[in-house]
């Protein structure tokens, strides 16, 4: 790899660069430990302090992407909310997304998959990684806030993932970055920009690292720096982080252990069903309306159609009023039904967001209309199902768990570690991963009948 054009390890491991040993940054010399020189150890902690710099000077402007991603995100909101007509352009909205897509030459789909495979590092350092389009970020925010105006249901979570991940490929390509280095200032600046949205810092570090299957704990520390850095700036601007007070939590016993586990079940099989829908949709679409302007264009005219049915615009942008009465109480029967059908369709024909907040959103007006059926109290069963749906959904249960401990302060702890238990098991029961693990038991049991 190389800092500034200039070589700094002499050889480099053959692991994968985010699956490798626990160190972030790869120090192998050919020479003893005892025979290294000042000037390498010199050189070695420059590098160090150097990278630290980077981070800092990245972590700031990410930080301030993500403050104005989530004020912009609550401004078009609020101003679609003012204007309920601006659901009719709905469709001209995709028209205009899909031709700024083609104008940055910058695919529809894949524009995560571009910031992970800017991740892989060769064994040799004279490679560098994939190049991140200049013009992700600003596209990713404008497509986002743009969805949300016009009344696509669609979270925001994910697309500042992308803008922080875009703004931190670049800063790490002006300062010539490459391998591991590159890796691990695209990742803070992903955490950075994803703290501000729920004044979560150490859910946001966490959840970059799982969610971009990085195994790599000398990455964690570097992240939660950064996290926090952006997650200060938010509370110096008073920008209030989201947190939860449960008052009736139910004590610990056989009974309710039991409904936790039906609530959580239930709760799951929802989560299960708005992966699977939102999969068919998005694979339905690329293959029957490959030419994007239709489909988006299409998606529109589908999702207008369907607020005109529903009767309402309570499912259209994030939805966080009606979360906020699903909580305390008040929530429509079928309103986690309404809330899957209009995100899948609204994410699968290519609006831009994400899908965590119509998660919780699902999860928690779920749990409010089960809670009388379990013996809970709304507040409870809401906060439950949210933290249930996300672990489904985005299937990182350690991200699931400190979002519960930050969110409500450590209350109902121990439910929240049996719901993520249960959330999670989709996961792992799902063929593809069985037959995975079956394959691996195979090849062992016949390298042990080999020798």
């Amino acid at each position: 790899m190389s800092f500034f054009g200039q070589e700094i390890t002499r050889t480099f491991s053959s692991a994968h660069p985010l699956h490798g040993s626990a160190y972030p940054i790869s120090w192998s010399l050919d020479k003893s430990g005892d025979e290294r020189t000042g000037k390498e150890l010199r050189h070695h902690w420059l590098h160090l302090l150097s990278l630290f710099f980077i981070l800092v000077l990245t972590a700031v402007p990410t930080g301030v992407a993500g403050m104005f991603f989530r004020e912009s995100v609550h401004w078009a909101n609020f101003v679609r909310g003012a204007h309920p007509y601006l659901i009719y352009a709905l469709p001209f909205c995709g028209i205009g997304i899909a031709f700024l897509y083609r104008v940055c030459r910058i695919s529809h789909r894949n524009e995560f998959s571009q910031l992970h495979s800017s991740f892989h590092e060769s064994t040799s350092p004279r490679e560098s990684q994939i190049p991140v389009s200049p013009f992700l970020a600003p596209l990713v925010y404008s497509s986002s806030v743009l969805s949300h105006l016009f009344g696509a249901s669609v979270g925001c979570e994910g697309a500042s993932l992308i803008v922080g991940g875009g703004i931190g490929s670049q800063i790490a390509r002006w300062f010539h970055l490459s391998g591991r280095d590159f890796s691990l200032i695209v990742l803070c600046a992903m955490a950075s920009s994803f703290s501000p949205l729920l004044g979560t810092p150490f859910t946001a570090a966490v959840f970059v690292l799982e969610r971009c299957g990085v195994r790599r704990p000398g990455f964690l520390f570097p992240c939660l720096l950064a996290s926090f850095i952006s997650f200060e700036m938010t509370r110096y601007f008073g920008m209030a982080a989201m947190r939860f007070e449960l008052e009736l939590v139910p004590g610990f016993s056989a009974v309710s252990f039991g409904r936790v586990l039906a609530l959580s079940a239930v709760c799951v099989l929802a989560g299960t069903f708005f992966r699977l829908l939102l999969q068919t949709i998005t694979n339905l679409t690329d293959r029957f309306l490959p030419n994007r302007f239709l489909a988006m264009g299409f998606g529109g005219v589908v999702l207008v159609n369907l607020t005109l049915l529903s009767g309402t615009q309570d499912y259209c942008g994030t939805g966080l009023h009606q979360m906020t009465d699903a909580f305390f109480g008040s929530a429509v029967t079928w309103a986690f039904f309404w809330k899957i059908l209009f995100t899948s369709l609204a994410l699968g024909f290519g609006f831009k967001g994400g899908q965590i907040v119509p998660a919780f959103f699902v999860g928690m007006t779920l749990g409010c209309v089960l809670a009388p059926y379990f013996g809970f109290d709304s507040t409870f069963a809401a906060s439950l199902g949210m933290i249930v749906l996300f672990t489904t959904v985005v299937r990182c249960p350690a991200a699931s768990l400190l979002l519960a401990l930050e969110l409500f302060s450590g209350s109902a702890f121990f439910w929240f570690i049996l719901a993520v238990l249960i959330g999670i098991l989709p996961k792992y029961l799902a063929p593809a991963h069985c037959w995975k693990i079956f394959v691996k038991s195979e090849k062992q049991n016949q390298k042990r009948q080999s020798l």
